[in-house]
């Protein structure tokens, strides 16, 4: 794990978003039926075509295990009318890569998200839960205002679902795995020209 500023303020890892009537947020744990449905979902190709992660099953057991032991990562399984929709990780961005990009900040938290529902995409119900994850968790984390992402720049429907989820585009980044875009869901939409001014792609 990399501790980072946040990590003994708040805590190992993000908590998990409020629950709305339409969603439901819970740990994912390394054993079935979670382990199943991750693995299944990762290995589905339009997932692992940008998550790149179509591991075995045992690989995710023991990322999943990882994750719960030591952080820095909260991964989350979202329901939908109680049935599973999407795979979620949360974490703090100070702790993260994105931090060498913007100025971090106390209470800024990132989301990783795949849908794990084929049938799903592309029906807008993935920007609900993105804009309904960003509110969620701003409402029980502790100084949090922003919520960050960085899908891959070449993906374009995610990058669609973010904005239309509320997220704004400050640029795109270099990481050591991807070029992705820079996404931020602010409480205080004033800020955004700010940051958007203050990204780094290249950080030295």
């Amino acid at each position: 794990m990399t501790v980072g500023r946040t990590g003994p303020a708040l805590g190992l890892r993000p908590p998990l978003p409020r629950s709305t009537g339409a969603w439901t947020f819970r740990t994912a744990q390394p054993v079935t039926p979670d382990l199943d449905l991750v693995h299944a979902w990762m290995n589905d190709p339009d997932v692992a075509r940008f998550w790149d992660q179509a591991w075995s099953r045992e690989a995710w057991r023991e990322e999943l295990s990882a994750q719960l032991a030591d952080g820095p990562a909260h991964p989350c399984i979202v329901e939908r009318g109680g049935l599973p929709f999407a795979y979620l990780e949360l974490y703090w961005s100070a702790q993260h890569a994105i931090a060498a990009h913007y100025p971090a900040r106390d209470g800024d938290v990132g989301v990783h998200i795949a849908l794990g529902d084929p049938a799903a995409r592309g029906a807008g119900r993935g920007s609900a839960l993105l804009r309904d994850t960003a509110r969620g968790v701003c409402a029980v984390t502790p100084g949090c205002t922003r919520v960050f992402a960085e899908p891959d720049a070449g993906n374009r429907a995610a990058r669609g679902a973010f904005g239309r989820a509320g997220f704004h585009e400050l640029g795109e980044i270099e990481l050591a795995h991807k070029r992705a875009a820079l996404v931020v869901h602010t409480t205080d939409p004033a800020e955004v020209a700010a940051l958007r001014r203050e990204v780094v792609t290249h950080p030295r």
